[in-house]
């Protein structure tokens, strides 16, 4: 997830429009994370989310490999994490 400020710096217009409807939950790692949360203080942020699919991939894959199904990876991550929140 830590895609570099310049991706961040482009949801941010995102995020003010989806804040308008929606409860949004941020997940961001590195500077990244950091002027997301200066932008948006009230909002939930699933930090690290990165790193723990990564560190919990045993056997470690080939970065080949790793990258194929990475973005699965993160997404079954975050639906996990999803789910297992109180909804408000």
């Amino acid at each position: 997830l830590n895609w570099g400020l310049g991706h961040a710096t482009r949801c941010i217009p995102i995020i003010n429009e989806l804040n308008k409807i929606h409860n949004v939950i941020i997940a961001s790692s590195g500077r990244s994370l950091d002027l997301l949360k200066s932008n948006f203080p009230n909002n939930k942020f699933l930090a690290q989310l990165q790193q723990e699919v990564e560190s919990n991939i045993l056997p470690r894959p080939s970065d080949a490999t790793l990258m194929r199904h990475y973005h699965t990876l993160l997404k079954a991550e975050l639906e996990a994490r999803l789910s297992s929140m109180p909804s408000s």
